[in-house]
């Protein structure tokens, strides 16, 4: 009772976002079966978030494309949902929106881009490892794609990060060249427009 009541206001807040056309659309969220330490230990600022898609107005609704983990087998881990689907799973217990102004060309640019990468068949990597071909992870893709939308504006240098034995051992290396999930954040223009914790509630 009490996740179906966290999931019916995390709809309200979010239907206060109003799609504009002109806009690009960030969204990060967390949910239960991600480990919060993981978004303390390598995010900027964040420290609740372990996803990330980028939307777009279309046909009056913002869609969300993301790359996703859990993708079924076959099918190409670069996700599209409208926003709404996007943050109030059962699962979901914070999320954050923020939009940025973009240019009427841009905004065309960026549908344009997103349409081009629905076509192709995405692999989550696994490895995290940048450049590595048509597997990525949700950050470096956003990354990717905001910097094909402009990419002096949105410019983003990889961070390179020693790893602790834990996540050496897990990944097989001892350092990590990455894209944090809230690299946007010292970009300008960006706007924090809804936060959602279930942690307040």
């Amino acid at each position: 009772m009490k996740s179906c009541l966290f999931g019916l206001l995390a709809i309200l807040c979010s239907q206060l976002v109003i799609a504009q056309a002109n806009e690009a659309y960030l969204v990060t969220r967390s949910t239960a079966g991600k480990r919060n330490f993981i978004a303390a230990d390598f995010n900027l600022k964040d420290k609740y978030s372990t996803h990330i898609g980028i939307g777009i107005k279309q046909n009056d609704v913002i869609q969300i494309y993301h790359v996703n983990v859990g993708a079924a087998p076959g099918e190409s881990a670069l996700q599209k949902e409208d926003m709404l689907s996007f943050i109030s799973d059962a699962m979901v217990e914070y999320y954050t929106i923020y939009k940025i102004k973009l240019p009427h060309g841009e905004a065309d640019r960026l549908n344009l881009i997103l349409k081009k990468w629905e076509k192709k068949f995405i692999l989550f990597d696994h490895d995290f490892r940048l450049g590595n071909g048509l597997q990525f992870y949700c950050s470096e893709f956003v990354k990717l794609v905001l910097e094909e939308v402009n990419p002096v504006r949105f410019a983003y240098l990889p961070i390179r990060k020693p790893l602790t034995n834990f996540y050496a051992n897990a990944l097989r290396r001892k350092e990590l060249v990455y894209i944090p999930v809230d690299f946007f954040l010292n970009m300008k223009d960006v706007v924090m427009v809804q936060n959602f914790n279930k942690h307040r509630f």
